[in-house]
């Protein structure tokens, strides 16, 4: 299990990035393959190195993009590794030292 997403939602996020980010954006070559519940196959078509800010803090992604409509998916193994843990009760995940609020859709997303 790997983060992932699909070539819009990268397009989107790029072209979101202020330039002093955009020019932090790396590429990698990558053949991983990605299997969705739909049962479907997918290549990956390399890896992207993202500057992100979650909180205060500026943090990498690196990323496998695949050629469907999916967003960004964070692997459990990822978020595990960088110490992540989200509070349902409380709506709040820890990351880094910070406690952050969970953005939750109408639907409970």
């Amino acid at each position: 299990s790997r983060t992932v997403c699909g070539h819009a939602w990268l397009k989107i996020f790029l072209e979101s990035l202020p330039s002093h980010l955009s020019n932090r954006v790396q590429r990698r070559s990558s053949n991983r393959i990605f299997k969705f519940g739909d049962g479907n196959n997918f290549r990956s078509e390399g890896v992207v190195l993202i500057p992100a800010v979650i909180g205060t803090r500026l943090i990498t992604i690196e990323v496998d993009v695949v050629n469907t409509d999916i967003p960004l998916l964070f692997s459990r193994n990822s978020l595990k590794k960088a110490g992540m843990s989200i509070d349902f009760e409380k709506d709040t995940v820890s990351f880094l030292e910070q406690v952050l609020p969970l953005g939750v859709t109408s639907t409970g997303h």
